[in-house]
């Protein structure tokens, strides 16, 4: 999950003042919040969901499809979905 939503990391963090401080502070714990999500929804659903997902952000770098197929992922914080 997370490396579907953090496929841009190393641009988000380049493009931050402080890289340092926005992976410690909102990178890392929202990823931590994305792992607890795919903890307690694991499913054969979610698994090939992330298949096709994983596929479909190869080919359409920018898309914002996760949102909408996972419903119930936990929000960004607000300086992060800045970025996403």
């Amino acid at each position: 999950m997370g490396s579907i939503v953090f496929r841009d990391e190393e641009k988000m963090m380049d493009d931050h003042g402080n890289a340092d401080y926005f992976y410690d502070e909102i990178i890392m714990p929202y990823k931590g919040l994305l792992e607890e999500w795919y903890v307690g929804n694991s499913s054969l659903y979610v698994y090939f969901g992330l298949i096709a997902l994983t596929i479909w952000a190869v080919i359409f770098p920018k898309t914002e499809i996760i949102w909408k197929l996972f419903k119930s992922l936990p929000k960004p914080p607000e300086d992060l979905s800045k970025v996403l």
